[in-house]
């Protein structure tokens, strides 16, 4: 009898140890093509739950259309700030992401995951769930250059944020869904350069978050659901927001009630929030609300003592149906009259944003370059200490209202601005003699010298 209950319990150990146990995820992984190491987003989002994570982690899915919901708790194992997870299109393909009965992503509790250039759209609830559970926060999420469309049922969200905190949401476009984001007592939360269209209720909204930033933005809607009061940006209850650089257009013609606005806030001092060069427009309805409805620019300014360089003004889109497209056509009036941000240096497609003056909303346009300097002129004075001035001279450019001088002593690389001037001349007193070679060029710009801008670089 012992004898064969030892034969067993061998038996059991060798079974044990012969099972692939551990085989934790690190690398990348092609789904539903490629490798096929995974079918579909549901059975790769499985793999995590059950094995989790030993080092980064990237999906590449493939062109195709996935239906069910993507789960993705704080049991993953392994997640990290190194050990994180994308999931994202393969270079050259679009897949489509749906859920007929549920999200299109489930977050309960896991960090560190990025959602890129996927489309999302026709789920029965929210596109991107941003969610908890018990005590366990969905934080450190990056949500960036998604499409997500067609998420229509009363309350359901594009992206949808629930007590998280240090999320990044930036270069969305959102088209058509009852909300466009929200943001429910989220911490530390960047919304930048997303384009959000046609949404049926608000198109930002956000209730009770706590230094949270809104930079960049597009959003454009005519709020058309129900009787209730609608906004295309919509701010309750939240403390020491940044709101800058956004174009908030209320296309609304105030049927069946005038409730309508571009912008609204809920007026308490002890929460401080910062609103400038924004464009708040709202042609036909109330352009704010503060307490009480303000109707024009100057009545939202009274009344809150903010958005001093902010506009009212038909953006020019390039198109406000359905999809919407809120790159802006030139000539538009948000162009070159937003300040920088130090975080965002590019717009909604990846195009450098103007470092000094750049556009407001989520798409820049570069401007035509002036025409260059091409007579410039070199005079060497002499001197009696170890350094001489060099004097330039140049023609007027037609339409420059500054010019700005560079210097290097290599004739390809390594210049440096020098100095700015409204003049066709300019003297140079740090040129040192034993300097064998410098080199110098000039550009025009036609922007006034108070508010100099990166030039752009002609010879």
């Amino acid at each position: 009898m012992r004898k064969h209950i030892i034969t067993l319990l061998m038996i059991g150990t060798i079974c044990c140890f012969t099972q692939p146990c551990n085989a934790q995820l690190s690398g990348n992984y092609d789904v539903g093509g490629g490798n096929n190491d995974y079918t579909n987003p549901v059975a790769a989002a499985v793999a995590l739950q059950t094995y989790g994570v030993s080092g980064p982690v990237t999906f590449n899915i493939y062109s195709g259309t996935y239906d069910g919901q993507i789960d993705l708790p704080g049991t993953i194992q392994g997640l990290n700030e190194t050990n994180t997870v994308t999931f994202q299109n393969a270079p050259g393909n679009s897949p489509v992401i749906t859920s007929t009965s549920g999200h299109g992503f489930n977050f309960t509790g896991a960090d560190y995951i990025t959602i890129q250039g996927l489309t999302i759209t026709n789920c029965s609830s929210h596109g991107i769930y941003n969610n908890y559970s018990g005590a366990d926060y969905s934080d450190f999420n990056t949500f960036i250059g998604n499409t997500i469309s067609n998420i229509q049922a009363a309350g359901k969200v594009g992206i949808y944020l629930k007590y998280a905190s240090d999320c990044q949401i930036i270069g969305n476009c959102i088209d058509g869904c009852y909300y466009g984001i929200s943001n429910y007592y989220g911490t530390r939360i960047m919304f930048a350069n997303n384009m959000i269209s046609n949404a049926g209720y608000h198109g930002i909204r956000e209730y009770y978050g706590l230094d949270n930033s809104f930079y960049y933005n597009s959003v454009y809607t005519a709020s058309p659901l129900g009787t209730g009061t609608r906004a295309a940006f919509y701010l309750g209850y939240s403390t020491n927001s940044t709101v800058k650089d956004n174009i908030f257009y209320q296309g609304s013609t105030g049927t069946p009630t005038t409730a309508k606005y571009a912008i609204i806030l809920t007026p308490h001092p002890c929460y401080a929030t910062v609103s400038d060069y924004n464009n708040l427009y709202a042609p036909y309805v109330n352009v704010g609300l503060y307490g009480l409805a303000q109707n024009t620019l100057t009545d939202w300014r009274n009344a809150t003592g903010m958005d001093g360089n902010s506009i009212s003004a038909d953006p020019n889109f390039v198109s406000i149906s359905t999809p919407g497209d809120l790159h802006i056509t030139e000539p538009s009036p948000v162009m070159s009259i937003g300040t920088p941000i130090p975080r965002i240096s590019d717009d909604f497609d990846g195009d450098s944003r103007d470092p000094v003056t750049p556009d407001i909303g989520a798409d820049e346009v570069a401007p035509p370059a002036p025409p260059p300097v091409e007579d410039l002129i070199i005079i060497l004075s002499g001197s009696t200490d170890d350094s001489t001035d060099i004097t330039l001279l140049w023609s007027t450019v037609p339409t420059a209202q500054q010019y700005h001088i560079y210097k290097s002593s290599d004739p390809y690389t390594g210049f440096t601005l020098v100095g700015s001037t409204t003049n066709t001349t300019y003297t140079d007193t740090n040129a040192i003699i034993i300097e064998l070679t410098s080199f110098y060029y000039i550009t025009a710009d036609d922007q006034p010298i108070d508010g100099i801008r990166t030039p752009m670089r002609h010879q």
